[in-house]
């Protein structure tokens, strides 16, 4: 009798074990963010630093300066340009019209 109450109970012990890890890894993989950039394949962006806009072109702006990469999500597609220095990145998102600052700065000067 007491044979299958210990199985009942030794596998609700292991779901709660399983459970547990899965709250505790969650917020790890909350932190994860993936991304399809056009012509260039998807992007993990935890290493970047992003900051969203209120543009109606340049809707988010993602930079790593390990790598000197930036991502641009414009209107609903993202996009990376390659060897952009920090400063582009920073006038960018202090520029009081990212979409002007877009095209004057960094649209065909970076692949």
């Amino acid at each position: 009798m007491w044979r299958g109450h210990a199985a009942h109970i030794h596998k609700a012990i292991n779901m709660l074990k399983i459970m547990i890890a899965m709250l505790l890894c969650m917020p790890l993989l909350a932190c994860v963010e993936w991304v399809r950039v056009k012509h260039y394949g998807v992007v993990n962006l935890s290493d970047f630093e992003c900051e969203y806009t209120e543009s109606s072109f340049v809707n988010r702006a993602c930079y790593s300066d390990e790598d000197e990469i930036l991502i641009l999500l414009l209107k609903r597609t993202y996009y990376a340009y390659c060897d952009v220095p920090e400063g582009v990145f920073r006038e960018l998102i202090d520029s009081p019209s990212k979409g002007r600052y877009y095209n004057a700065k960094i649209k065909g000067g970076y692949i």
